[in-house]
C-alpha cells in the first residue's frame, strides 16, 4: 500500500520517524495520514542494535547535536524518512467529521510504503500558509485548521496547553513548560504537536479496543494539586507576566506526578485523555518501538513479540532509566549553572548584575545567599526593586534562603513589598513548592455598610508542624487586606520586625441616592451581579471551586457563590465555567424571589 506525506521538522533535522498528509472529501470530512517509520521491521527484539537501544532509553538532544537512540546509519539513514525516497511505513488513517470537527470511529492501521514528497522546516511554514500559490498552501492550511480545532478541543476538555509563539514558550504533554528554538516558534510547530497527540490517542484506543498490551503513557496529578482550571489559569496569567515562567513551572512541577509508561490505562492528566500512548517517535523513543513491534505482529497476524507481563516489566525498567537520566542531566546542569553563577557574583559590577536575566539573576542569588552579606549583589537587588524587574522569586530568595547577615536587606525587601503588596500571595506560593510550607489560611470579617465595607484580614500557614500568624490588617479592599496581611504573614516567618502605619481613615461615601435594582439576565447571570454590584457601590460577587469527585483526567466540581449575604453552591459540573454560570443564576433568582430592598 502507497501512502502520502511530508516530513515536517527543524531544519537540520536528519531523523525523520514520522510524515503527515491531509485531504477533504466532497462531505467536508477531512481525512488525516500519519505515517511512522517501521523501526520495528529492521531492528529485532533482543539483537545487539536493540540492547544499544533500550540501554539510551531516547535520543537526547542539545544546541547543535544530538546523541542517537539508534545509530545514525540508520535513524539519519536507511530509517530515515527522507524525501524522494521509498521506505517502509506504518500508516495511521484517521477521519474527522466536516461537520463536528470529532473524529470518527477508530483509526486505520496499515503496513505500507511511503515516498516523502518533500522535507519542510518550521520556518518555511507561515511564509507558505500566506502564499495561495505554494503547491503545499492547501494541505497546510487544512492540517492547520485542523489542528487549532484540536487545540482549541483541548483546551475545552481541561488539558493543560500554552503556546506563547511569540516568546517562544509551550506546555509538553504533562503541562510543563518549555522553551521553543526560534525556528520552531511558529504554526507548524503546532501542527506536529497536534497530528502526533492525535495520533498517539488513536493508537491507545486501537490497542485497548484490540486489547493489545502495550505500554500506556500515564500521568497524574498529586492529591494536594490545585483543580485544574486553577492551574491552567496561572499558566495563561504568563502571556500577562512572563517573569513568573520559573515561579509557574515549579509549580506544575511540584503538583504533577511524572508521568509513567505502564500495562494498564490510567489516563493523562496534562492532555486530559482517558489513555494515550507513544507511537509516533520509534526512531528517538524506545517505548514507541516496543508500541511499533506489537501492532506490527497484530497487523501481520504473528505471535506479538512482548506478554502483558513483559510490557509491565518493560514499563518499569524504561521509568526507573529515564529517571536516572534525567536526573545525571539535571545534576549536572545544576552544577555548571552554580560554577557560571559563582564567578559571575564576584567580578561583575550591580550595575551588570542587575541587567541579567531573571533566571540568570536568580542563580547568583542561590549561591549568594549561602554566604556573608554580598554588597554588590544587595545593590543589584535594589537596582532591579526600583527598576520594577525584581521577581516575586528573587524576593523569595533573598528573604528566606539567606544567612543571618543578610537581615538589614530582608527589612528593607519587607518594607519594599509592603509598597508592593500584590506580590506576597506569589511569595508564599513559592515557599509552598519549594519548602513545604502549607497553604496560606485566610480569615477576613467583613464590617461598616455594605457600600463602604471594612474588612479586617488574618493570614496564618504552617512550616515544619510550627503556625505562623500576620497581625490584623484592616482595609476598605479585601484583596489589599489579603496581601498585606500576606506580606506581615513573610515579615515574622524572615523573623524580621516591620513598622507598620495604621491604615488612613476612610472616608465613607453616601448610599447611592437612586439604587440601581438587580435585572435578570439568563444568558449572563454573572455579568448582571457584576453590574449591579459596581452601580450601587457594593462588594462584588465572590466565587470559589471545590472539587466533587470524577476521574483525574474529568474531574467534577461545585461552585459556591456569595453576594448580599447570600452563599449558594451550583449543580456538580465538570466544566467550571458552566458552574459558575449556574450559581450566578441561582442568586439572581434567589434575590428577585426573596423581593428583598436591593441593595
Amino acid at each position: 500500500m502507497h501512502l502520502s506525506g511530508f516530513t515536517l521538522d527543524d531544519t537540520y533535522s536528519l531523523d525523520l520517524d514520522d510524515a503527515i498528509w491531509a485531504s477533504e472529501d466532497d462531505a467536508g470530512d477531512v481525512h488525516l495520514t500519519v505515517c511512522i517509520a517501521d523501526v520495528a521491521g529492521s531492528i529485532p527484539r533482543g539483537s545487539d542494535l536493540d540492547k544499544a537501544a533500550r540501554d539510551r532509553v531516547t535520543t537526547r538532544y542539545w544546541i547543535g547535536g544530538n546523541n542517537p537512540m539508534i545509530p545514525r546509519t540508520l535513524s539519519e539513514g536507511s530509517l530515515s524518512l527522507l524525501p524522494k525516497v521509498s521506505r517502509q511505513v506504518l500508516g495511521i488513517q484517521i477521519t474527522l467529521s466536516g461537520q463536528t470537527g470529532e473524529v470518527q470511529g477508530l483509526p486505520t492501521l496499515s503496513l505500507g510504503v511511503l515516498q516523502s514528497k518533500e522535507k519542510l522546516a518550521y520556518s518555511l511554514i507561515p511564509g507558505i500558509l500566506v502564499d495561495e500559490s505554494h503547491p503545499r498552501y492547501r494541505v497546510l492550511d487544512l492540517l492547520q485548521r485542523v489542528a487549532l480545532h484540536c487545540l482549541d478541543e483541548r483546551r475545552s476538555q481541561g488539558a493543560l496547553v500554552f503556546y506563547d509563539l511569540n516568546k517562544g514558550w509551550v506546555t509538553s504533554e504533562e503541562g510543563h513548560l518549555l522553551k521553543l528554538e526560534r525556528a520552531q516558534a511558529n504554526v507548524g510547530y503546532i501542527i506536529v504537536q497536534e497530528m502526533m497527540i492525535l495520533a498517539n490517542q488513536g493508537l491507545a484506543q486501537y490497542t485497548a479496543h484490540h486489547n493489545i498490551p502495550v505500554l500506556y503513557r500515564n500521568h497524574t496529578a498529586k492529591a494536594a494539586a490545585p483543580a485544574r482550571e486553577e492551574i491552567q489559569r496561572q499558566i495563561d496569567l504568563l502571556q500577562v507576566d512572563p517573569t513568573q515562567v520559573d515561579v509557574v513551572r515549579q509549580r506544575i512541577h511540584t503538583v504533577m506526578n511524572r508521568a509513567t509508561y505502564d500495562a494498564v490505562i490510567l489516563g493523562h492528566y496534562g492532555l486530559s485523555l482517558p489513555c494515550y500512548l507513544h507511537g509516533t517517535s520509534p526512531i528517538r523513543r524506545y517505548a514507541d518501538l516496543v508500541t511499533q513491534r506489537q501492532l506490527r505482529a497484530h497487523l501481520l497476524g504473528e505471535p506479538l513479540p512482548y506478554s502483558q507481563e513483559e510490557i509491565a516489566a518493560e514499563g518499569t525498567y524504561l521509568v526507573t532509566r529515564l529517571r536516572e537520566l534525567e536526573d545525571r542531566a539535571s545534576a549536572a546542569a545544576k552544577d555548571r549553572a552554580n560554577r557560571l553563577a559563582e564567578s559571575r557574583k564576584d567580578v561583575m559590577s550591580p550595575e551588570h548584575l542587575a541587567a541579567l536575566k531573571p533566571v540568570d539573576f536568580e542563580r547568583v542569588l542561590k549561591v549568594s545567599v549561602r554566604s556573608e552579606i554580598n554588597t554588590e549583589v544587595v545593590e543589584a537587588i535594589w537596582r532591579r526593586a526600583r527598576a520594577g524587574t525584581l521577581t516575586p522569586l528573587e524576593v523569595f530568595i533573598a528573604l528566606c534562603l539567606s544567612e543571618a547577615s543578610w537581615l538589614p536587606m530582608k527589612k528593607g525587601l519587607l518594607e519594599f513589598l509592603l509598597r508592593n503588596a500584590h506580590m506576597g500571595p506569589s511569595i508564599c506560593s513559592i515557599g509552598m513548592n519549594v519548602l513545604g510550607w502549607s497553604d496560606v489560611s485566610i480569615r477576613s470579617q467583613q464590617e461598616g455598610d455594605l457600600h463602604a465595607p471594612r474588612f479586617r484580614v488574618v493570614a496564618t500557614l504552617t512550616r515544619e508542624a510550627e503556625p505562623f500568624t500576620s497581625p490584623e490588617v484592616v482595609s476598605p479592599s479585601i484583596r489589599g487586606a489579603k496581601a498585606r496581611a500576606t506580606v506581615l504573614l513573610l515579615a515574622r516567618l524572615a523573623g524580621v520586625q516591620v513598622d507598620t502605619p495604621p491604615p488612613p481613615d476612610q472616608q465613607i461615601p453616601p448610599p447611592p441616592k437612586n439604587p440601581v435594582q438587580l435585572v435578570d439576565r439568563p444568558d449572563n447571570p454573572i455579568a448582571a451581579l457584576q453590574d449591579h454590584a459596581q452601580q450601587n457601590r457594593l462588594p462584588v460577587p465572590e466565587y470559589t471551586f471545590q472539587r466533587a469527585g470524577g476521574p483525574e483526567h474529568a474531574p467534577l466540581f461545585t461552585c459556591t457563590c456569595t453576594y448580599l449575604g447570600l452563599v449558594l453552591i451550583s449543580p456538580v459540573d465538570g466544566n467550571k465555567k458552566a458552574a459558575k454560570k449556574a450559581v450566578a443564576g441561582q442568586v439572581v433568582r434567589g434575590i428577585l424571589g426573596a423581593e428583598r430592598p436591593v441593595p
